[in-house]
């Protein structure tokens, strides 16, 4: 700093005018001003280092601040790495999941073909002893009702239906026979038209399940012979044995009831046949016309009365 001394004395000499200071102390004045120059920027300069920038509570709250920051940081990556962990954890219980379920599905498929090569076999085996290596051939007598002045009548007709090779369709075969053996076709009604999606007509099929007032004791002969509601344990596919024009196969694949076809129905491998109308194909036309597009049932039930394994 200047000496306030010698400034005050360069004032006053500056006031009175003195001589000294305008002539012959050009010097000092000088001297004076550049101590003035100084002094306004000294005053005007920014701290430096030497002197303290901020308080030492300031310091600490920014020491805090940025420490809480950095702490933020650690702890979302820290949570982020833990849910990274936990979503990999989770993937991969998945895929566990998705592989042991895959392989219990192939096991019980691999099952399942193991049962029914079983039954296969058996069924095969059990039809060629009971009844002979075939074909086997089955007569129907049936009563198709017509209408003459009110009064109705009954036309006694006949089909005979003759069973693939038993390779083809052994457990579905074995079924069939031991039900006309058992008589359990005796007295019950083809009641139902079966159609395509587009409503044409496919043939006539036994349901009875119709619980419809004639079709009680349909209903009652399967139950009681013990096959209702399934006469197969499981349906019966193959492709080459579909349906066609004048097939006969089971309503579902498993029901004890008949379908009888009477169209080519260009089906897929599960509309398996065990048998072909090998004779009367006009009975099944007969009974056809009694269907109407209005429902989905027979105008009269056709009754079978007996059916029959012929012998050769």
């Amino acid at each position: 700093f200047v000496d306030a001394s010698y400034t005050t004395e360069l004032e006053h000499m500056a006031e009175a005018g003195t001589s000294d200071v305008s002539s012959n102390d050009c010097d000092s004045e000088n001297k004076y001003r550049r101590h003035r120059r100084r002094e306004r920027r000294i005053y005007k300069k920014p701290p430096t280092a030497d002197g303290p920038i901020i308080s030492p509570l300031h310091t600490a709250a920014l020491i805090v601040f940025v420490a809480g920051i950095f702490g933020c940081i650690g702890g979302y990556l820290v949570s982020q790495r833990y849910q990274t962990r936990a979503i990999l954890e989770a993937v991969a219980a998945m895929e566990r999941t998705r592989k042991y379920a895959e392989i219990e599905r192939k096991q019980k498929i691999a099952n399942q073909r193991k049962l029914m090569d079983y039954i296969y076999q058996s069924d095969y085996e059990k039809v060629t002893e009971k009844y002979g290596p075939g074909p086997h051939r089955v007569m129907f007598a049936v009563d198709i009702p017509s209408q003459h002045g009110g009064m109705s009548h009954f036309s006694r007709k006949r089909f005979v239906v003759e069973t693939t090779h038993i390779e083809a369709m052994p457990h579905s075969t074995l079924a069939f026979l031991d039900m006309v053996e058992d008589h359990v076709y005796g007295g019950i009604q083809f009641n139902v038209v079966v159609r395509t999606e587009a409503g044409d007509k496919r043939g006539v099929a036994i349901k009875p399940d119709d619980r419809t007032e004639s079709n009680h004791a349909t209903m009652d002969r399967f139950v009681a012979s013990g096959r209702w509601p399934s006469a197969l344990s499981h349906a019966e596919v193959n492709p080459g044995a579909l349906h066609g024009k004048n097939t006969v196969g089971f309503v579902g694949g498993t029901s004890p009831g008949l379908f009888l076809s009477s169209s080519e129905m260009n089906g897929g491998v599960d509309l398996s046949a065990f048998g072909n109308i090998v004779e009367g194909g006009d009975t099944l036309e007969k009974i056809m016309f009694l269907s109407t597009e209005e429902s989905p049932k027979l105008i009269s039930p056709v009754t079978i009365r007996f059916a029959t394994i012929l012998k050769d």
